[in-house]
């Protein structure tokens, strides 16, 4: 690596982002792409420099405002910190996942962060109250190699204080970003001008077993006994990471076969721009998250469900407990068919205050917004900055 070529590719003052972006097709390439967007579009005197993860070596490419972290290569975690030392950054935001970095449990990044030299935002995107053995481990390190830390609910923070002792000056609460739209009713949807159904339904994201899709089939199959006349849209493509996805794909396929609901459910099995998702929840009455596990601590498809203004009936795992409550939708007990199915049958008969969580949750994310969101950001990273010139 020539740290001159690079420099002279970069010559401007930096703050560095490592996470996976666009094309990756990821909710995390997508929330990392549109933190980016808003934050260096605003009046920004540094440039993004994009570090980005990649999953397969023959993909590497020579991105205008970036370089590649191949997530396999030990010793680039090494070389990319050697790099940002060398050049004009001045911050870094790491995008952590577990899975996205090399090594068991994502080790590897501790080498990059081992060997930086900067100041370091991160933005925790998993946060379990109980990690164990190595992967509390480099959860513990990551944080402790961070000067600042941001955590996406008030839940989070919490979690962190108390189960891992991080100090809460270290802590900020930054809720994940939604798109700035207008809120569209249902009916006024170009979608539904086409449809003939009275109710439907969606789930959107990769399709992987923990997205508890067969828990809304069943409930979906007691209500075609009194409501026939819906549609359950099922958006996303197979996890691409997950070799179980395309199993539990033909599962719930032979279910929906079984329970006779072929007329009842689509699925959409492709990864959807932005703008085809919206499209779809708009011409939705009701958002369903059945998800398995409890201690997942952030979802883009609920906040996106809720910046829809769309009422969710979700299980209560960790971030839909955080930021939903009876006001926006209905949290149920997880695997539990009949609670959904109860949830279902409540909003479907009570439609005023099915209207009225549609207005709520659309008023509550006014400050999820990506503008919002990114001037955060920015405030946090400026104080890092400020920080390190003063020491």
């Amino acid at each position: 690596m020539c740290t001159n070529n690079y420099s002279r590719r970069f010559p401007s003052p930096l703050i560095a982002y490592i996470s996976t972006f666009p094309p990756s097709h990821c909710g995390l390439a997508s929330f990392s792409s549109e933190l980016v967007s808003n934050l260096h579009n605003k009046i920004c005197r540094f440039n993004p420099l994009l570090v980005r993860l990649e999953f397969d070596k023959h993909s590497v490419s020579n991105y205008a405002n970036g370089i590649s972290l191949i997530r396999w290569d030990k010793s680039r975690y090494i070389q990319i910190a050697n790099l940002i030392n060398d050049l004009l950054v001045y911050a870094v935001n790491l995008q952590h996942e577990f899975k996205i970095f090399g090594g068991k449990h994502g080790e590897y990044i501790l080498f990059l962060l081992e060997h930086l030299r900067k100041p370091v935002l991160t933005t925790f995107h998993t946060i379990w109250p109980n990690f164990s053995g190595n992967r509390r481990r480099v959860f513990m390190q990551v944080a402790k190699k961070s000067d600042a830390i941001i955590a996406l609910s008030n839940r989070g923070a919490e979690i962190l204080i108390k189960n891992y002792h991080i100090p809460i000056s270290k802590i900020h609460i930054v809720p994940h970003g939604v798109p700035d739209l207008p809120f569209v009713y249902p009916s006024k949807s170009k979608l539904r001008s086409k449809w003939q159904y009275d109710t439907v339904f969606i789930s959107a994201g990769f399709l992987r077993q923990s997205k508890g899709i067969e828990y809304a089939l069943w409930a979906l199959a007691a209500l075609r006994q009194t409501y026939p006349n819906f549609m359950y849209f099922i958006l996303g493509k197979n996890h691409p990471r997950r070799k179980s996805a395309i199993e539990y794909r033909n599962y719930l396929q032979r279910m929906i076969d079984q329970l006779g609901l072929d007329d009842n459910v689509t699925f959409i099995n492709q990864y959807l721009s932005l703008d085809e998702m919206i499209e779809y929840i708009w011409a939705s009455d009701i958002c369903l998250v059945p998800y398995l596990r409890k201690e997942q601590s952030s979802s883009g498809v609920l906040a996106l469900f809720m910046a829809c203004g769309r009422p969710i009936i979700s299980t209560d795992f960790q971030y839909a407990k955080a930021v939903g409550d009876n006001k926006v939708g209905i949290i149920t007990k997880r695997k539990d068919s009949d609670a959904l199915l109860k949830g279902i049958k409540y909003l479907i008969a009570n439609k005023k205050i099915r209207m009225a969580m549609m207005n709520t949750a659309y008023e509550r994310i006014n400050n999820w917004k990506w503008p919002i969101v990114a001037e955060r950001y920015l405030e946090i990273i400026e104080g890092l900055i400020n920080r390190d010139k003063s020491e």
